[in-house]
């Protein structure tokens, strides 16, 4: 499916290397999962944010805890500006991609 996943368990100090090593992949879709209950998620957050990445999901029960997930799509694959036509999907792809409608 070119999906990359990186599940963090912590984020530590060496994560700004992690995430460069990671996104250092050929796939179309790559995907970092924080453990809500890691302390460092704002951190990490930030750190995948200055790397372009892009709010994806909460997943609430998901593996066994409550997961936030970002992620990166290859623009060249994916249409990241579809023809939206409904007002609630047009909101989400808003939200999403950190664009006003």
């Amino acid at each position: 499916r070119s999906l990359g996943r990186l599940q963090v368990s912590a984020v530590g100090e060496d994560f700004q290397e992690v995430v460069a090593r990671f996104l250092k992949q050929s796939c179309d879709c790559l995907q970092i999962d924080f453990l809500m209950s890691d302390p460092g998620i704002e951190v990490g957050a930030q750190v995948v944010a200055e790397h372009g990445g892009l709010f994806c999901g909460w997943l609430p029960g998901y593996r066994e805890t409550d997961v936030c997930r970002y992620q990166w799509i290859d623009p060249v694959v994916c249409d990241d500006a579809p023809d939206v036509v409904n007002e609630s999907a047009q909101s989400i792809l808003a939200f999403i991609t950190g664009r006003s409608i």
